[in-house]
């Protein structure tokens, strides 16, 4: 059961509700917020809870190598200020204080449940910083289907930085930090780029730990007739991860042509080519509907404390069936995909079916 909404009672108030009973455990989380919704935004602040026991899961190749039950609990409280946009730029201060609590213990049943990761108590208070370049372009038929979509061009760089000491309930002391940029090209008359990339991770008695490093790139050709070609390229890289992190590809990971979580490591490399169709469908006018044939192709390869075989670079080739619901506010679109797999395990099956909710095309 869930419930979102990004106007409560007609404000700019933010809430996302959601309870669960699974099949390995539970998941309950709220959130209620009211971020910075425009540069000339002078504050916001929020607060977000979650409480979700599962049972995970460490992924060797095609199959299962680990399971052990998490008990994850977070608690987030944040406010900020701002003085408004000055020119081209606006700088936005923030200030908080989260909890971020995970528990291990072995999995019920027989699934293998070796290594068993070690608790994690984090608990800090931290500080952040963002300036942000007034430049967007509006667009439509990039990422949603008929609906206007605001498509930030600007530099933009983001930074915070905590501190967890067992004077506020934490297990360790550890600086917490995290750190983003993004920029956009308008690099023809016809195509946009965006690049962005993101650090984030923590210093633990004097080494860097499960930190994650990451670079990507999209680019947007638009092409006549209701068609567009898109293409993404990214790169992440994980130093010191803890037992209970690892990089994953397959599925809705990303290598739509192999099942979810197919390779896992420290490192992974992704690059798609799309050819995305916005129809003129507009079905009992609630459904717009569209469709992509697609190539992925990537790897995850390095640490993945299974010592699983590497199967080294996969490619696949697909096809999609795309449905937003108009009447919906979130802006999510359903993905129905038909992949073949070029390379791996020939145990696989050489026909994937993948039903997914997602934010973008």
């Amino acid at each position: 059961m869930s419930f979102a909404s990004t106007h409560v009672g007609g404000t700019w108030l933010r809430t996302d509700l959601l309870y669960s009973n699974n099949s390995d455990g539970h998941k309950r989380s709220a959130l209620l917020e009211r971020p910075f919704y425009a540069l000339d935004t002078r504050w916001a602040g929020g607060g977000s809870f979650m409480d979700d026991l599962r049972v995970d899961t460490l992924y060797g190749r095609v199959d299962v190598a680990s399971e052990f039950q998490t008990h994850a609990k977070t608690v987030n409280a944040w406010g900020g200020w701002s003085e408004g946009l000055k020119g081209r730029w606006v700088k936005r201060f923030t200030f908080g204080f989260t909890q971020d609590e995970s528990r291990f213990a072995p999995a019920p049943g027989d699934v293998p449940t070796n290594p068993i990761p070690p608790d994690r108590i984090l608990m800090y208070p931290w500080v952040g910083f963002e300036l942000a370049e007034d430049d967007f372009e509006k667009a439509k038929n990039r990422d949603q289907i008929e609906r206007t979509e605001d498509f930030y061009l600007g530099d933009r760089y983001r930074a915070s930085l905590g501190y967890s000491s067992t004077c506020f309930g934490a297990d360790r002391e550890a600086v917490i930090f995290s750190g983003q940029f993004e920029k956009g090209f308008e690099t023809t008359e016809s195509s946009t780029l965006l690049v962005d990339s993101t650090a984030n991770g923590r210093v633990e008695s004097g080494s860097v730990r499960d930190t994650t490093l990451k670079a990507s790139s999209r680019l947007y050709v638009r092409l006549p007739k209701r068609f567009l070609l898109f293409s993404m390229l990214s790169g992440t890289m994980g130093i010191n991860l803890d037992q209970d992190h690892e990089l994953v590809l397959g599925g809705e990971n990303g290598l739509r042509g192999y099942p979810r979580n197919y390779q896992a490591g420290d490192r992974s490399a992704l690059f798609t080519l799309e050819g995305r169709y916005f129809s003129p469908l507009y079905l009992f006018r609630l459904v717009r509907v569209g469709g992509a044939v697609f190539y992925d192709m990537g790897r995850a390869w390095g640490e993945n404390y299974v010592n699983a075989q590497d199967a080294g670079i996969l490619r696949d080739v697909g096809l999609g069936l795309r449905l937003a619901m108009t009447r919906s506010g979130l802006g999510r679109l359903i993905h129905v995909d038909v992949a073949f797999p070029l390379d791996g395990d020939p145990s696989i099956s050489r026909v994937q079916y993948l039903v997914t909710t997602k934010q973008s095309f």
